[in-house]
């Protein structure tokens, strides 16, 4: 995410987290690291589980903050290609499809979906 407004990096992590558990959000963020920037804007990288961006841009904003670009870069553990232009897709590779199918019969509640 790219932010613009003065934050501390040693506390950002836990206003932002406290700020979204006090939303009464479904999801959570988990971590936060600073990744650059300067001057008024800088990136954050924000590691979360259930939050759209909608979400995110009003954690941010509670704070005092102004995301002005979020960018995603992973879906659980498939990580997405930057080489890749927006509107493209790629086949998965066999470890990151192993690695999904891994993710979903561990979080599976073992209901099917309905016939039609």
């Amino acid at each position: 995410m790219r932010v613009r407004g003065a934050f501390d990096e040693s506390d950002i992590g836990d206003r932002l987290r406290a700020q979204a558990e006090s939303a009464g959000l479904k999801g959570r963020i988990e971590a936060v690291t600073a990744s650059g920037g300067e001057g008024s804007n800088r990136w954050l990288q924000v590691e979360g589980t259930g939050l759209r961006t909608r979400d995110l841009r009003d954690i941010f904003e509670a704070c005092g903050l102004e995301a002005n670009r979020i960018l995603r870069t992973r879906y659980g553990p498939i990580s997405m290609d930057r080489a890749l232009a927006r509107g493209r897709s790629r086949a998965l590779t066999e470890a990151e499809l192993r690695s999904l199918q891994e993710l979903a019969q561990s979080r599976g509640t073992g209901t099917r979906m309905p016939a039609r």
